[in-house]
């Protein structure tokens, strides 16, 4: 394949940044679908609830649990909306690097390019694993609920955690994937001191400040040390 030139480049992560603000849309609406759904079940058990017998009156209240708490699970989908921004952070500190002069950038970023698009890829991955995670642990919950003839012919249960949404995200995740892939096959192999990566490394990093996303970057990269790096810079 041929090279990116910078240009290039600042386009393709102009790209990225739109796919993150369209994958956080995606997310938002999901939620407020989800939402949406859990309350209709929820009204439709309080209705029930007054006219049914015994023995469906409890097999409502398990379900009033079981929907109560996937309201409750579902709004981790917000926590994955900050990831999504750090990443935009990141793509910003790589475009300012590549459309400035070098003697106003104090470290050549776009020589680790291709680290930095690793790092970002797998924040990405771990989102979209967390996402649909989260979807199939709350489908299964209700897959049981939904078992149950009695319970769902009460109140018109369907299996509501489908993955329309999952699949859009899915879609522009793929996208997203090839582009970071594109940039990082796009740089040349070049003698770099260690210092210099180190530095590179802890600029990411201050952008990508949460446990998860350090636990990722330290998967990526095992030797990274961020207090050693730290005494090395002073």
């Amino acid at each position: 394949m041929d090279l990116l030139s910078e240009k290039d480049m600042i386009a393709s992560i102009q790209h990225i940044d739109n796919n993150i603000d369209q994958m956080a849309y995606i997310l938002q609406v999901d939620l407020c679908k989800l939402n949406k759904s859990f309350d209709s079940y929820l009204a439709s058990i309080r209705r029930q609830e007054k006219s049914a017998n015994e023995n469906l009156v409890k097999k409502l209240i398990h379900a009033r649990h079981v929907f109560t708490s996937a309201k409750q699970e579902i709004h981790e989908l917000t926590e994955l909306l900050e990831p999504l921004k750090n990443i935009k952070q990141v793509n910003k500190m790589v475009s300012f690097s590549l459309k400035n002069c070098e003697e106003l950038v104090f470290i050549k970023i776009n020589s680790f390019l291709g680290a930095i698009a690793n790092i970002c890829l797998g924040q990405l991955k771990y989102i979209r694993t967390k996402y649909h995670e989260l979807l199939k642990t709350i489908k299964e919950k209700i897959k049981i609920l939904w078992m149950d003839r009695e319970l769902a012919q009460a109140i018109r249960l369907i299996l509501s955690v489908n993955q329309i949404q999952f699949n859009k995200f899915l879609q522009v995740f793929k996208e997203t994937e090839v582009l970071y892939a594109d940039i990082s096959l796009s740089i040349q192999n070049t003698e770099t001191e260690k210092f210099h990566a180190r530095i590179v490394l802890r600029m990411v990093s201050n952008r990508l400040p949460s446990t998860e996303e350090q636990r990722i970057i330290h998967l990526l990269f095992p030797d990274w040390n961020e207090e050693k790096t730290m005494k090395q810079i002073v």
